[in-house]
């Protein structure tokens, strides 16, 4: 059963040497920690839907997910005085934490995705599809040895969301080993699907999304241990679903038509 007061884990894979104070949660520590990134200020020059636009009405990943994260936070807050009322939650603390969890998590949701978007993580999986079927792999593996299933996988089915958990708990070094290293709580709200790239989910029922790469395997482990999920999504990542939802069903539809792509020129 899923526990309220592990699925706020506010542990980190290094103790943080901040200070805190009555007003600033640990999910407020992951928002100022990433707010300042070059991996946040990446998503400017990312597409949403349109590639390449002088205009600058048109939405980029960034705008998308600032867009995002005031949705989520909304969400949770109503959801967090919900809990409070029935008594879930015991104090407003607790429901400011589930807020701040979540719109950071909605801020970063995208920072994986390569450029075009999913037609990025197209061609990713299209270019290594062809190179594992080539002469040039077959040397590689007789000189470094052969790769598993689940390490051919995470380039066959590459996907953005595992890659935000390995830019957010490596690659955003910040003069840190564990990337901006982030709470276990935000990480496992991140990890919209809990499962590895040779989960059956992935080889069997054909859903072709996983959430880490056999690089993070560890780090899966020990933050599904600590915060509960198993391989169950975090409640949080369904508030998080709903805003980007949300967001990019009404966005698209505004951005199209200052496209004229609706109600416009070249619609007729």
């Amino acid at each position: 059963m899923l526990e309220w007061d592990q699925l706020l884990n506010t542990e980190r894979q290094r103790e943080s040497l901040g200070k805190s104070l009555p007003h600033r949660n640990e999910f407020d520590k992951d928002y100022e920690r990433i707010i300042y990134s070059s991996s946040l200020r990446r998503l400017q020059d990312k597409a949403q839907v349109f590639p390449l636009q002088n205009n600058d009405f048109i939405r980029t990943r960034l705008t998308h997910s600032l867009e995002v994260a005031s949705l989520g936070r909304s969400l949770a807050w109503n959801i967090g005085s919900w809990l409070i009322e029935e008594k879930v939650f015991p104090n407003f603390e607790r429901a400011k934490e589930l807020a701040s969890l979540v719109e950071v998590s909605c801020l970063v949701h995208d920072l994986g995705n390569p450029p075009f978007g999913h037609y990025g993580e197209d061609i990713i999986r299209k270019w290594f599809e062809k190179w594992f079927n080539s002469t040039s792999f077959e040397k590689a593996q007789q000189k470094f040895g052969e790769m598993d299933e689940q390490q051919k996988n995470d380039f066959l089915y590459f996907e953005g969301n595992a890659q935000a958990i390995r830019i957010l708990s490596k690659l955003q070094f910040l003069n840190d080993p564990f990337g901006a290293n982030f709470t276990y709580g935000t990480l496992a709200t991140l990890m919209k699907y809990p499962w590895a790239s040779n989960h059956d989910n992935v080889t069997k029922q054909g859903k072709k999304k996983f959430g880490y790469f056999y690089a993070e395997k560890d780090l899966f482990e020990k933050l599904s241990s600590k915060v509960g999920i198993g391989i169950c999504r975090h409640p949080a990542t369904y508030i998080l679903e709903a805003a980007d939802d949300i967001a990019y069903l009404t966005a698209d539809i505004e951005d199209a038509v200052k496209k004229e792509y609706l109600l416009g020129k070249k619609n007729t």
